[in-house]
């Protein structure tokens, strides 16, 4: 199983890495513009380093997405992270905690898998190894993950947006 983390490495790269040292089986792949350094040394620490792979950024994020198995994103905060919501179209499950504000896309164990506290690496790698133990079940959750955005095009949150504006405006008058 490919796990994947997209984003700001300060977001829980390192949970990520605790993580992982948990299951015996499983990559992880980061992509970020962050500095890797201090979590190449992490995983050196780990003794994960054959299982680890920093990609830097990219502009063709959902090339990977397709070579993915799941999305990891254990962040203490986040205002949305696109990125969720761009795994869940690309059919993944998705591990995200309840401080992202994507987690609100999110019904556990129905399209997605939410922790309970962003901090706790042991939380994530339980909810790993579940994906890597119940491998039918977790594609159930991304072709669910993938529904449940659907209804979410550019097109149809401009007019949702348009909608407030219209009523906005309409009660001020």
């Amino acid at each position: 199983i490919v796990f994947l983390y997209v984003g700001d490495l300060r977001k829980g790269a390192s949970r990520c890495i605790q993580a992982l040292k948990q299951l015996e089986c499983g990559r992880l792949l980061f992509v970020s513009r962050s500095p890797d350094g201090p979590y190449q040394r992490m995983v050196q620490d780990a003794g994960v380093a054959s299982r680890v792979l920093f990609l830097g950024s990219t502009d063709q994020v959902e090339r990977i997405y397709a070579a993915a198995d799941a999305l990891l994103l254990p962040t203490p905060y986040d205002a949305f992270a696109m990125v969720v919501s761009e795994a869940m179209a690309c059919g993944l499950p998705v591990v995200v905690s309840r401080e992202a504000g994507a987690s609100e896309l999110i019904q556990h164990g129905v399209n997605g898998l939410l922790l309970q506290d962003a901090g706790n690496w042991e939380e994530l790698a339980g909810n790993m190894r579940w994906l890597v133990e119940n491998p039918g079940r977790a594609a159930e959750l991304g072709r669910a993950a993938r529904k449940s955005v659907e209804p979410l095009s550019w097109e149809a949150v401009a007019a949702q947006t348009m909608r407030v504006y219209e009523q906005l405006l309409g009660n001020s008058n």
